[in-house]
């Protein structure tokens, strides 16, 4: 099955359209007052893959403050964020996955 990461990727709306090319298999696109929000469940998020790697680059060319980048990994300090993620109202959190007996 392999790694696998959450992420999610916040834009201004100026840059929805150019970015949104390199994130087309986005689980979720959601748009708001912000920007447009690309949102990956669980995906292999590996630098080295092209996919990911074309993404990066293209927002490498995005001021900080038009964008926001975080990916969660398996690992709970395994988290990287680019951009102003909490200029988009995005900030990772660590929680307990509770089994069944304990949810209400």
């Amino acid at each position: 099955m392999g790694y696998r990461s959450e992420v999610v990727i916040a834009v201004t709306e100026d840059h929805a359209d150019r970015i949104s090319k390199f994130l087309a298999d986005a689980d979720k696109v959601a748009k708001n007052d912000l920007g447009t929000y690309f949102y990956y469940k669980s995906v292999k998020w590996y630098s080295d893959y092209e996919e990911v790697e074309n993404t990066m680059e293209a927002l490498s060319y995005i001021p900080e403050d038009e964008y926001g980048f975080i990916r969660t990994g398996e690992d709970p300090e395994d988290i990287e964020t680019q951009g102003s993620p909490y200029d988009f109202g995005l900030w990772a959190t660590i929680s307990i996955s509770l089994p069944d007996c304990l949810e209400d």
